[in-house]
């Protein structure tokens, strides 16, 4: 609950800061062209409101500003404009950090299709579909696993000298959850392979797993290739 509501503040956040400068600019823009038009700074509302605009994106505009008066006025406004820029600008860098911290992570969404859905540990079945992808048109092979995207890369570079013309594809998350499996593109996959996990009662994850992918409100009337490893025969039925 509480990775959920703190999960939730943050997409509030992100989404809150742009309207909040947005409004921000705007009020200012306009508190400030009507002191440079009843100020006499200007002769028409229309030149207060374009010089208050130039000055709020450029400093520079306000180079041939002549009288005390009218420089502390453009001073004051180039100030709020460097602030709301600076947060502008902070605000999409953080933004642009954080989305290439989830590709890195292997955390975007698979834009791939006819590729095999493939669950860790299973280096023999990646070397079986090289080859048989040398026949494909841009094969590749996606991986979900709760590893980090590197890792899985590494290891994967150390077991399997050459892909020769299939693309891996590695993802990290949990087979379980709804997200993580519509972020492979399940809909677009040629088959899926799932296999049992190093873990106590390893059949009810893969069970679960099977389900999810069934069960998807996101999933096509495409069916389904689906292979799985059951280790108990009692659950095969």
């Amino acid at each position: 609950m509480t990775y959920a509501v703190r999960t939730g503040r943050e997409k509030e956040k992100k989404f809150f800061i742009i309207p909040f400068l947005t409004v921000i600019a705007t009020f200012i823009i306009l508190l400030f062209s009507l002191i440079y038009y009843y100020s006499g700074q200007t002769h028409t509302y229309e030149d207060a409101l374009w010089e208050t605009f130039t000055r709020t994106l450029d400093p520079c505009a306000a180079a041939e500003d002549k009288g005390l008066h009218h420089r502390i006025l453009s001073g004051i406004v180039i100030l709020f404009g460097l602030v709301i820029v600076a947060i502008l600008i902070g605000a999409i860098v953080t933004f642009m950090e954080k989305k290439l911290s989830e590709l890195r992570k292997g955390r975007s969404t698979v834009v791939e299709t006819n590729h095999t859905r493939w669950s860790p540990l299973i280096f023999d079945i990646i070397q079986e579909l090289v080859i048989a992808n040398e026949s494909q048109r841009n094969p590749s092979i996606v991986i979900l696993s709760s590893k980090e995207r590197d890792e899985m890369h590494d290891t994967i570079a150390d077991k399997i000298n050459d892909c020769k013309n299939t693309r891996i594809i590695c993802r990290t998350g949990d087979t379980m959850l709804m997200e993580d499996i519509n972020n492979l593109s399940p809909s677009q996959a040629r088959s899926i392979i799932i296999l049992a996990p190093q873990t106590d009662n390893p059949d009810i994850r893969v069970i679960k797993t099977i389900l999810a992918i069934r069960n998807n409100p996101q999933r096509t009337k495409i069916n389904f290739h689906i292979v799985a490893e059951i280790n108990e025969r009692t659950n095969l039925d």
